[in-house]
């Protein structure tokens, strides 16, 4: 009867030691949702792909990059220069093309617990047929992964046009902060140039 009793401990003990009875790591779950992109073959397609690239903060930095040309340029207020470079960054705007705005904007999402961008009151400057120039207000709405919300606004004008490589395909060639009467909030180009690392 011992031997049966020590030959069932020994197999309780083996199989212990094995770990067979150890909660296993989970399977992987559904890959993740793909960032929504629509072929930019009108203008105002260009911004809800911007919309939508904010929206999947850091994975959607490939598509926010895709919304601009490749000789994009930024141009911030004369303000928001002034300001920066009292708090000792004058060179915070520098050469702003479209690789300096992907390193922004992917700081920005990657610390960003939430996005919401709204456009409105678009006011059309130039309509030819592959070029348009806007001037809008936008409302940047940004939830931090510290617990604090941001709110950035202001008008812009932005220069849109079809990239001659890519029949009717629409991009962002440049976006200028334009100043806002009553404004109560930073620019989105303020947040751009404070967080612009140089």
């Amino acid at each position: 009867m011992r031997a049966v009793w020590m030959a069932g401990l020994a197999v309780v003990l083996a199989v212990a030691g094995c770990r067979w009875f150890d909660t296993r790591d989970p399977l992987p779950g559904e890959p993740e949702t793909p960032v929504p992109w629509q072929s930019p073959t009108e203008p105002e397609i260009v911004l809800a792909n911007m919309d939508s690239a904010l929206i999947y903060l850091g994975r959607g930095i490939d598509n926010y990059q895709r919304c601009l040309g490749d000789t994009f340029h930024f141009y911030p207020l004369d303000d928001d220069r002034a300001t920066l470079e009292a708090q000792g960054k004058p060179n915070a705007y520098d050469d702003w093309d479209r690789e300096v705005e992907r390193e922004v904007m992917d700081l920005v999402l990657n610390s960003a617990k939430s996005v919401d961008l709204t456009f409105s009151d678009q006011e059309v400057i130039a309509d030819e047929p592959e070029f348009k120039k806007w001037e809008e207000h936008y409302l940047l709405v940004i939830e931090w992964l510290s617990g604090e919300t941001g709110v950035y606004e202001g008008n812009c004008q932005m220069e849109i046009r079809i990239d001659p490589e890519q029949a009717n395909q629409w991009f962002i060639e440049k976006w200028g902060d334009v100043e806002t009467p009553g404004q109560e909030h930073e620019t989105w180009g303020r947040l751009r140039g404070e967080k612009r690392q140089i």
